[in-house]
């Protein structure tokens, strides 16, 4: 039973703090009690529903803008939001910086999302590195917590790929005589 809601910060801290109020039910005055998949279709009270809901949802902002990234102390602060996530190729495209993945502002930016993260007790994550591990280490190290190595589609193109390749390779053999 875990649910988590992933919003760009693009509005910075308000839209963080309405984004914690939508997604938490406690906050959406949500009746929670019905039988939902996230309870096995099972009913509830709706304080212990809404309660095992809230337990199990994670708010995650993503800081991908130069006015998430300066209000990023304020969106830390905000009660409900779990982890920050910087979308590494996002940010280097709204700071100017295209591609440039290693760039001292995303250092900067890394660095300030972590030490917003360790005031606030909030986790860090990162995106956009897959191709780039050793970078991605050098976060980790830095403190984020966790690491995004694709998307969906990513993982579906590959996967197409792998099964499209692996079919042209049985089928191009000679056939056995």
């Amino acid at each position: 039973m875990n649910a988590a809601t992933r919003m760009p910060a693009l509005a910075g801290c308000a839209a963080s703090s309405r984004t914690c109020s939508w997604s938490r039910a406690r906050n959406c005055g949500r009746q929670a009690s019905s039988a939902l998949p996230h309870l096995r279709f099972r009913s509830f009270p709706s304080a212990e529903a809404g309660a095992a809901i809230d337990a199990a949802t994670m708010v995650v902002i993503m800081i991908e803008s130069a006015v998430a990234l300066e209000a990023v102390d304020a969106i830390a602060a905000v009660d409900g939001v779990d982890m920050l996530f910087i979308g590494t190729n996002d940010l280097c495209a709204e700071l100017g910086i295209p591609g440039q993945l290693d760039h001292p502002l995303i250092r900067q930016a890394y660095a300030a999302c972590m030490r917003a993260c360790e005031v606030n007790g909030k986790h860090l994550g990162i995106g956009g590195l897959n191709a780039h591990p050793a970078l991605a280490a050098e976060f980790v190290e830095l403190g984020a917590r966790y690491v995004s190595t694709g998307t969906d589609l990513s993982f579906l193109a590959t996967g197409a790929a792998s099964r499209a390749r692996q079919m042209r390779e049985r089928f191009s053999a000679p056939p056995h005589t």
